[in-house]
């Protein structure tokens, strides 16, 4: 699923940029921070990464569209994995959420030394739990769960853009997003990001 999703969006986006209404002003970016649960993913799981890339191209004005793919990852955390190994256990647990969306960003024109933007898109989220436990103990019982689920979510981001020349910018962002999410009786959840970009404007 992840790969078939992540080739969907590669094709569409060398689509938007080789049009020749893209031409010279298309941006493409990468943002790396840490992924932090917000709400609705319970358990011990917390802080882990998140990888994105997006494109951009002008509408009018400052408006264009923005068509984005990313994953994001949460990890049993030090100390949770601790108390499992002083019981006598190995234990693991990981969510991922891969993301392909698109939508409309707002940002000031290239000329601005610097400046704010904010995107907002919606998308397809595709959401993997899993956990593992072994008795250290015995040796021989293990067990483990998985499962996948795929739904819609929305991403919010706003962020200062510093100009580095005509075609370099840096982008400081905060990012929120949201999916449906259903283990047990949670319905939605969200992770905030805090990332860091660099984009290239050609």
């Amino acid at each position: 699923m992840k790969t078939v999703a992540a080739a969907v969006v590669v094709a569409a986006l060398l689509l938007l940029a080789g049009s020749p209404a893209g031409a010279q002003a298309t941006k493409v970016g990468i943002a790396v921070g840490p992924a932090v649960p917000a709400t609705g993913i319970g358990g011990p799981v917390g802080p882990d990464v998140s990888v994105s890339a997006w494109l951009a191209r002008p509408i009018r004005g400052p408006f264009e569209w923005r068509a984005e793919v990313g994953f994001e990852r949460l990890r049993m955390q030090v100390d949770s994995r601790l108390r499992c190994a002083a019981a006598g256990f190995y234990c693991d647990s990981h969510v991922g959420v891969t993301q392909v969306g698109g939508g409309l960003q707002f940002e000031p024109l290239a000329g601005i030394l610097i400046a704010p933007y904010a995107y907002v898109t919606i998308g397809l989220y595709h959401v993997t739990p899993d956990a593992e436990v072994v008795d250290l103990v015995e040796g021989t019982v293990a067990t483990s769960r998985s499962s996948s689920e795929n739904s819609l979510g929305v991403a919010l981001g706003s962020g200062v853009r510093f100009r580095l020349d005509g075609r370099w910018t840096v982008r400081a962002e905060l990012r929120y997003s949201g999916f449906a999410y259903s283990p047990g009786t949670v319905n939605w959840a969200s992770v905030i990001t805090p990332a860091l970009s660099i984009s290239a404007r050609f």
